[in-house]
């Protein structure tokens, strides 16, 4: 075959790889999207459910009919059109196909952002490492990776084209690749400082610059340090002044910001192997020899700006949320680095080498992070670092514990960088081109299992939730026929099944609780109680679900199915008992209250309270217990007692029950319950890990007169 022909079908083979390529990783995330059937990251997939939602039925975003007062993101108007699609079960499936088809495509961009340095066989290796790492794992979940990570992927190609053949359309289109980055994530405003760096890199290298630094002094050097420091210093005053993290973060903890995103960054690093960190960092230096190149000199200029503004931003967000939710390792904010990092081995590989001391110093930090980052081992799945899935995956697959793992990682960090080390200075050609393809194979596998670990985590998690729902998951949809529901509730600690009834049936439009409890994101509500009879404020639903500790004026349908009880509305909503304070488990806080509105004319009767410890036979705590009864009043719009009519109190102690009887009145009546001290079963015993404040389990029984 002539060498032209041989030529002309290298595209062909080419574009057949990397069409391969990106179904194989497709099929994958569909495969594991069909495993994980139902929602788990809440609130965000809540939220993200109800853009979509309410733009594919409006056109407009809102929160439970609330304008969303941002703009919605990207992902949400490409999951819209399926919502028109009226079965739940049907449109998520198709939503969570969609998310990886688009996820998957992150391995385009990849491969042309590498292409700008290395050959078409090791584009399709960068390809194949950032479609197979373990940012993969996000594809089933209704959140805005899915579109971020090729976005972003998209827009550093962009900004590697620009620096690379710098004219005004190329620097348009990196702005346009920036701002669709925007559109899928508002962390990704972070590309537009990799933009202006990289800008600024592009200026600096032009002839007319560096003819005219020719020109300077050292005081001119000087000055313009000075100038740099001084620019630094009023850029971090402004953005202080617009964003309260950034300033908590960079004024008051910046060791923690160091530690936290060198955590996210070892987590990372972990995930991939070692191996892309290790070439990838050490790509950045130029070989002795090698002549400058525009492709892999921008590679370097773009990998070097996101290390910074990706850390950066990872670095302060981790210090915020540490001060005011928790101390996490957010490798997920990082995730964008991977298509850079798997590029920069992908040339270093295909070099053969690179400068030894600059391997030496990244397998050196590689080391660091491996000893300094969190294991985390009591967290799988672990939503916020998917990287340390190849972690759990020694850990209870192997069962090696946290020493043993890290003595593993130490090793492969060792030998990875001797490899690599070594790899320019074997002498056979043919032995050198087998050890960086044992590499490039043993890179994918790494990521590929953390990916597939890390997938499976958030699987199983997904089918234990789903497991918990009645079934069909969309019962209430099938009941009202998709006619309007308010959901009323109290008590509600935990949200997640909330979030789950509204996520799988549409009816469900207004969440209240009568004790502020409602769950978000989006609108909420304590319903005003407008008379003492129990008539709160209209919902203008035709259906009301109430939880256990609630009811209704209403006629019931069916059956409760998971504890939910159904009611159609005929009228005003009323009330016809309600307790509040009470937890899902029966246990009441420092107070509870239960009111009965539903009282014949001049109908007199006895309320049992029993409150009782004997699932509490750990430490004793003396507390007592005060119960007062009495008619109903509306005091602000929520019920309160007019008068004590009734009232008796008692000491209750650890492994006890105690019962109360008191007289009711002939009209709506409320009674309130205090328990002084508390106690809480953490701090108590740390292994039982329950942080409430207890009082004891409360029942309430009316019996009513003879």
């Amino acid at each position: 075959m002539s060498a032209p022909n041989r030529r002309a079908r290298r595209p062909a083979s080419t574009l057949i790889g990397l069409i391969l390529v990106y179904a194989g990783t497709a099929a994958l995330a569909i495969w594991q999207a069909s495993t994980h059937p139902s929602p788990t990251i809440f609130t965000d997939e809540i939220e993200m459910t109800q853009l979509a939602r309410s733009i594919a039925d409006t056109g407009h975003a809102t929160l439970r009919g609330m304008p969303y007062g941002h703009l919605a993101p990207l992902a949400a108007y490409l999951s819209a059109p399926f919502w028109l699609i009226d079965d739940v079960p049907t449109a998520y499936w198709w939503i969570k196909t969609s998310n990886a088809l688009l996820m998957a495509s992150a391995v385009f961009p990849a491969y042309a952002l590498a292409r700008l340095a290395v050959s078409r066989r090791w584009a399709l290796f960068a390809a194949a490492g950032t479609g197979l790492s373990p940012a993969l794992a996000y594809a089933p979940i209704l959140v805005k990776e899915p579109t971020a990570y090729p976005t972003a992927t998209l827009a550093l190609f962009l900004i590697a084209r620009y620096v690379a053949r710098p004219t005004v359309w190329s620097f348009l289109l990196a702005v346009g690749g920036c701002a669709l980055g925007l559109l899928a994530k508002s962390q990704l405003l972070v590309l537009f400082g990799v933009l202006i760096l990289a800008a600024g890199a592009v200026v600096w290298r032009t002839e007319r610059a560096t003819a005219f630094r020719r020109t300077w002094t050292r005081s001119d050097w000087v000055g313009a340090v000075v100038l740099t420091i001084g620019l630094v210093i009023v850029a971090n005053a402004l953005v202080s002044h617009k964003s309260t993290q950034w300033y908590i973060s960079t004024a008051f903890f910046q060791g923690r910001m160091l530690d936290l995103g060198l955590w996210a960054g070892g987590a990372l690093a972990i995930g991939l192997g070692m191996i892309p960190l290790v070439a990838g960092l050490a790509s950045l230096v130029r070989p002795k020899g090698e002549a400058p190149s525009p492709g892999v000199d921008a590679l370097a200029i773009v990998t070097v700006s996101s290390i910074a503004c990706f850390g950066l931003y990872t670095a302060v967000k981790a210090a915020f949320l540490s001060t005011v939710f928790a101390t996490l390792t957010i490798e997920r904010n990082l995730i964008f680095l991977v298509p850079l990092l798997f590029a920069g081995t992908a040339l270093f590989l295909e070099r053969r080498g690179g400068r030894w001391w600059a391997v030496l110093a990244a397998g050196a930090f590689g080391i660091y992070l491996v000893h300094t980052t969190p294991y985390s081992l009591t967290q799988y799945p672990n939503y916020e670092a998917h990287g340390l899935a190849i972690i759990a995956f020694a850990n209870r697959i192997f069962r090696w514990p946290a020493g043993t793992i890290e003595h593993a990682l130490i090793a492969v960090t060792l030998v990875t960088t001797l490899a690599l080390v070594l790899v320019p200075r074997l002498r056979s050609a043919r032995v050198g081109a087998g050890v960086v393809v044992v590499l490039a194979g043993i890179s994918l596998l790494w990521t590929g299992t953390a990916e597939i670990y890390a997938a499976h985590g958030e699987s199983d998690f997904s089918k234990r939730l789903y497991a918990s729902l009645p079934k069909p998951a969309n019962w209430l949809d099938l009941q009202t026929r998709g006619r309007p529901v308010l959901f009323l509730g109290q008590g509600v600690r935990d949200p997640n099944p909330v979030n789950l009834l509204e996520f799988w049936n549409r009816s469900l439009v207004k969440i209240w609780a009568l004790d502020g409890t409602a769950p978000g994101p989006g609108a909420t509500a304590t319903p005003n109680v407008d008379k003492p009879d129990g008539t709160l404020t209209n919902p203008f639903t035709d259906f009301v679900l109430t939880m256990p500790g609630v009811d209704v004026n209403g006629r019931r349908l069916g059956t409760p199915v998971g504890g939910y009880s159904l009611f159609a509305i005929d009228g005003p909503l009323r009330l016809r008992t309600a307790e509040t304070g009470v937890y899902p488990d029966g246990w009441m806080g420092p107070s509870a209250n239960y009111s009965r509105y539903d009282v014949a004319p001049g109908e007199t009767g006895h309320l049992v309270v029993v409150l009782s410890r004997t699932s509490w036979c750990g430490k004793d705590v003396r507390s007592v217990a005060v119960i007062r009864v009495g008619p109903v009043a509306v005091t602000g719009s929520q019920p309160s007692i007019a008068r004590v009519t009734s009232e008796t109190a008692g000491v209750l102690h650890s492994c006890q029950v105690k019962t109360f009887v008191l007289p009711t009145p002939p009209v709506s009546w409320r009674a309130e319950v205090t328990i002084a001290p508390t106690f809480s079963p953490a701090s108590v015993d740390p292994r039982l890990g329950d942080p409430r404040q207890l009082g004891a389990v409360v029942t309430f029984r009316y019996v009513p007169g003879r």
